[in-house]
């Protein structure tokens, strides 16, 4: 209402809102808001904050019933196989929705983890363009290695990974999310085996979405 009484939008979220996402949400609602402002008075009609309501409160909920057990125990007997032969150990593996967090757990050997995988999700959310898949390699820290040698992995060639890719569409809020540890010479084929994970996810899911009213 003018620079020294400007108009403020406050969001009380959890750990697993990500700027950018929060920032288009309150671009839309000052759209849709900033004819009604003037240094006298402010007072927006009921249709108009029934649509800033919609926004605020949008959400999707990820349908869990479209995606078998059966499918989930394949994609695991996979992830077996490559642990056995020391190519991979995966230490979470998620659908994650951007306003709600883990929405479905596909591995979790919290034994594993060193850092807070839903903390990453948000932060790389962030730093990242949302255009493509994320991916992330890091060298391993010395408490890493101290705790995968404590599972007896031989870390000599290992490094840390993280793979995020949406799912559905760009309407989506979900995202599958990968935390893992593998041999770097078989980047290319561990990358390929997420990237088919979520690709098929998202043509079981096929879902129609709800198109984000903002």
């Amino acid at each position: 209402l003018g620079e020294k009484n400007p108009l403020r939008f406050v969001f009380f979220t959890d750990l697993y809102d990500n700027n950018s996402y929060l920032e288009t949400k309150g671009q839309a609602i000052f759209t849709i808001l900033s004819s009604f402002i003037s240094y006298e008075s402010f007072n927006p009609p009921s249709d108009v904050l029934f649509r800033v309501r919609e926004i605020a409160r949008y959400t999707q909920i990820f349908p869990k019933s479209n995606l078998k057990q059966q499918f989930i125990d394949d994609y695991l007997k996979k992830i077996t196989y490559l642990e056995k032969d020391g190519i991979l150990y995966v230490a979470d593996l998620f659908i994650g929705d951007i306003d709600q967090g883990k929405v479905l757990s596909i591995v979790d050997k919290k034994e594993l983890q060193e850092k807070n995988s839903l903390i990453l999700f948000s932060e790389l959310l962030t730093a990242f363009s949302i255009d493509n898949d994320i991916f992330v390699r890091s060298s391993l820290t010395e408490r890493e290695i101290s705790r995968l040698n404590v599972f007896e992995i031989d870390t000599s060639n290992i490094v840390e990974g993280w793979f995020l890719q949406q799912l559905i569409g760009s309407e989506s809020d979900f995202w599958l999310v990968g935390y893992f540890f593998y041999m770097e010479q078989e980047e290319k084929h561990i990358l390929q085996i997420f990237k088919t994970l979520g690709d098929e996810i998202s043509e079981i899911l096929d879902l129609k979405l709800e198109k984000r009213p903002f």
